[in-house]
């Protein structure tokens, strides 16, 4: 987020914004493979996170890193429309407490 909120940055992300838009097998590729190398590094984290005791054994952590990853495309791409750092870092601290939040049990919804 910081390199997206520095003065003179650049208005947009290649990888988030065009390269999704070409039709091209390699590079609609690159972006699956860019996508889970992400994944796979956030489930890491939290693999390490609930081996030192730091979230539960029966965190979500696939789910919560895919969380994570939209979370993060999101305050960039708010961040290149020119929303300021303060609020930017506020939500992203908000966002980190809601991916953190305890698994809901498996209740049914009430309707």
């Amino acid at each position: 987020m910081e390199s997206a909120t520095d003065e003179g940055s650049a208005p947009g992300c290649l990888l988030l914004c065009v390269a999704p838009l070409v039709d091209d097998a390699e590079v609609r590729q690159f972006l699956q493979d860019a996508g889970a190398g992400g994944m796979a590094l956030l489930e890491r984290r939290f693999y390490d996170a609930i081996s030192a005791g730091e979230v539960p054994s029966d965190f979500p952590v696939s789910a919560r890193a895919s969380q994570v990853l939209d979370l993060s495309r999101g305050l960039t791409m708010r961040a290149q429309m020119g929303m300021p750092r303060k609020t930017l870092l506020k939500d992203a601290e908000e966002a980190a407490e809601l991916v953190l939040l305890p698994r809901r049990g498996n209740a049914a919804l009430e309707v």
